[in-house]
């Protein structure tokens, strides 16, 4: 026999002893008279002997025992591990172990009638006269006992520990944690009746949540009465033409709607459509564009319009279901639009996920395969600035590497025409409209090279022949890491025009780390993930839930805790991201209620930079006095060019002015001046351009 499985059968062994001798101890108790008798045989008489000289107090006729001691000797013995609430059995099993335990132990009176303690030997089908003994019991006022019994007979704390029903976890997880200070027993039992009874009510509202966490009929998914769509998956890596094929079947729909992940995608389907003679509208956070009797529209995905009948609606970019912060909007997307023909574009990573979906809705999905137009080939050998030629898109991760890349490039020759290059330049921190004109530049060859972060491997569509790596490590917002093979392949997958034999991807000379990993990512399959399910979000009838039963204070606490019970559910996974909470505790700190702070989610604005914060704060503080909020002002150039400070202010100013508008569309009375902010970001797109024209951005009294 092994030494662990003797020492739990004398550990047993010890327990029925005691409690044949109704010795009752915890049991760190037990084991303190198991390893005294470590060298003495397990009789009767040497294990009552050690539980007298080790613990005197238990050795005491029950009926003396201080009601106190026995219930905290229980809370440490039996409230213990984590079960699951499900259903509401817990009503008759409380009912019925009160009514037993009440007349069996805890109190003792004389005047409890025969045929009720006749109700005992009978089996548990008896549960609606034991019931009734229940209710008799905590009205046991008329038998004239002390309030403490009165306490006991309301609630029976030796029962609810022994129970193993899965229906008490919430309650054993309370009492685990309850800290009882009191010596007094009548004051212990109605701390713990009161502790238990809240306890109990959070129960039934947090298995609310978990029981069907997230609702298939509001928040997610079709209507019952809805039928089946047609499921087309347009599955291919990057240049392949599958958001071309897409946005084909919904130019031949009567009427259609395109769902993007960015307003750039947004505003250049609304333009493609447009050119083509469809009557479209478009709806992003920051503006409605309605054309008389449109049958299409062209959406943000978070702005998707999800009430109205289409017959045909394309979700691009499908593969961000993956994605914890804005998944949400993908998986909401999937569920809930209502149409006849639901297509779905983006690439191979995506195909688990839209499974799992389609598994819970009952629908078919046809695959339809796309490959690349123009291979997609591997340089081993790294490019020096020398070899640079038109066409080439040097990929850097921070605004401050591309300004630096653009001010190195434009002090650079290019040989083949004998002058320094001109550079287009693309980053996240520049709007939609920026983005468009630089894009437009290199497009029309008006920019040799261009340079940008990864936000040029979603929504433009460039003329680019090779995609050169300056970095394979990124700052993702928390830690500088690797590039994954997925960002390496729909970056790399932007290199190759169409018509062209070959699209090149390759690394700058000098760049540190694995140079293979980037052929590695090109040329493997995509690696199916450890966890397909989607992302949902906690909506607010859910975080004023948990605010109202699990004593939280305010959203910012209760979000994450309606996102770690809704995370326990089979089919979903929930997220909700530190800039979010962030935003959401500003909002409640300036005074603003739990409604109003859950509509500032969304919000396409960071409170990371310190001007941001106090602008945002303020608004928050105009919003919880009533007031309108001002639009930030573009503050005018000191001199002829545009410095990196004031390049970054009116970046920040722009982006503050785009919130606005966005903001403008949820609370108008806040933010009335809807067409100042229009102008604001207009002026600052245009000093933004005119920097990006410089052939270098002075940092400080320098140039880079």
């Amino acid at each position: 026999m092994s030494a662990s499985k003797a020492h739990k059968e004398r550990f047993n062994e010890i327990r029925e002893i005691c409690e044949r001798n109704n010795i009752r101890m915890p049991m760190r108790n037990t084991k303190a008279v198991m390893k005294s008798l470590a060298s003495e045989p397990l009789t009767e008489r040497n294990v009552i002997s050690s539980c007298q000289n080790l613990f005197p107090s238990v050795m005491a006729p029950s009926a003396e025992r201080p009601a106190a001691v026995d219930c905290l000797e229980i809370l440490q013995e039996k409230f213990r591990g984590r079960l699951r609430i499900d259903g509401e059995s817990w009503l008759t099993k409380i009912q019925l172990d009160i009514a037993k335990t009440a007349v069996h132990a805890w109190i003792r009176i004389d005047r409890v009638h025969p045929e009720d303690l006749a109700l005992l030997s009978q089996p548990e089908s008896c549960k609606t006269s034991l019931g009734n003994l229940a209710q008799r019991l905590r009205a046991a006022r008329k038998y004239e006992v002390d309030p403490m019994r009165q306490a006991c007979a309301d609630l029976d704390i030796n029962s609810f520990f022994q129970s193993d029903d899965e229906d008490l976890v919430h309650v054993r997880t309370a009492m685990r944690r309850l800290e009882i200070k009191e010596n007094d027993p009548s004051t212990v039992l109605l701390v713990i009746e009161r502790a238990f009874r809240d306890a109990l009510k959070r129960s039934k509202a947090i298995n609310a949540l978990t029981s069907d966490p997230y609702n298939l009929e509001k928040i997610g998914a079709l209507p019952s009465d809805h039928r089946k769509r047609r499921v087309i998956a347009l599955i291919g890596p990057t240049n392949s033409g599958k958001t071309h094929d897409g946005i084909e079947m919904l130019c031949r729909a009567k009427t259609g709607a395109y769902l993007g992940p960015l307003r750039l995608m947004a505003m250049e389907q609304y333009d493609r459509l447009s050119a083509r003679g469809l009557p479209i509208s478009m709806k992003t956070g920051e503006e409605i564009i309605s054309s008389p009797g449109d049958t299409h529209v062209s959406s943000t995905i978070e702005m998707a319009d999800v009430k109205n009948h289409h017959e045909v609606v394309l979700i691009d970019e499908i593969q961000l279901l993956s994605d914890p912060t804005r998944g949400w909007a993908w998986t909401r997307a999937m569920f809930h639009s209502h149409c006849d023909t639901l297509i779905l574009a983006g690439s191979e990573d995506a195909l688990p996920y839209i499974e799992n979906i389609l598994a819970m809705t009952g629908e078919e999905l046809e695959i339809r395969r796309h490959e690349r137009r123009t291979p997609l080939q591997f340089s081993p050998t790294p490019v020096s600035y020398n070899q640079l030629r038109k066409g080439d898109a040097i990929i850097a991760f921070s605004r401050v590497n591309v300004l630096a890349m653009k001010a190195e490039l434009s002090q650079r020759v290019n040989p083949s025409t004998g002058k320094p290059y001109s550079v287009a330049t693309i980053y996240g921190a520049l709007s939609p409209e920026v983005r468009r004109t630089e894009a437009a530049r290199f497009s029309r060859g008006e920019a040799d090279i261009l340079v940008a972060t990864d936000a040029v491997g979603m929504g433009l569509n460039l003329p680019i022949d090779r995609v050169i790596f300056s970095a394979l490590k990124k700052y993702d917002g928390s830690e500088v890491r690797a590039l994954l093979p997925s960002e390496i392949r729909q970056i790399g997958g932007r290199a190759g025009r169409t018509g062209q034999a070959m699209g090149e991807v390759s690394v700058l000379e000098g760049v540190p780390g694995n140079i293979d990993a980037v052929r590695h990512a090109l040329e493997a399959l995509p690696e199916k993930p450890r966890d397909s399910r989607p992302f949902i979000v906690p909506d607010l009838e859910q975080a004023m839930v948990c605010i109202e039963h699990m004593q939280l204070e305010n959203l910012s606490k209760a979000l994450p805790a309606v996102s770690a019970i809704l995370r326990k559910s089979a089919g979903f996974r929930s997220h909700v991201d530190p800039d979010t909470l962030d935003l959401i505790q500003t909002a409640e700190q300036s005074g603003l209620s739990h409604e109003d702070a859950f509509e500032w989610i969304g919000c396409p604005i960071s409170l990371r930079d310190r001007r941001t914060r106090k602008t945002v704060e303020k608004w928050m503080r105009s919003m919880a006095q009533r007031e309108p909020a001002s639009v930030p002002k573009i503050p005018a150039p000191s001199d002829f060019e545009i410095n990196d400070k004031e390049l970054k202010l009116i970046e920040e100013r722009v982006t503050q002015a785009c919130a606005y508008l966005w903001l403008s569309r949820r609370w108008p009375e806040h933010f009335p001046y809807h067409d100042e902010a229009i102008d604001a970001r207009g002026l600052g797109n245009q000093l933004i351009e005119s920097a990006l024209r410089q052939k270098r951005i002075r940092i400080a009294s320098q140039y880079i």
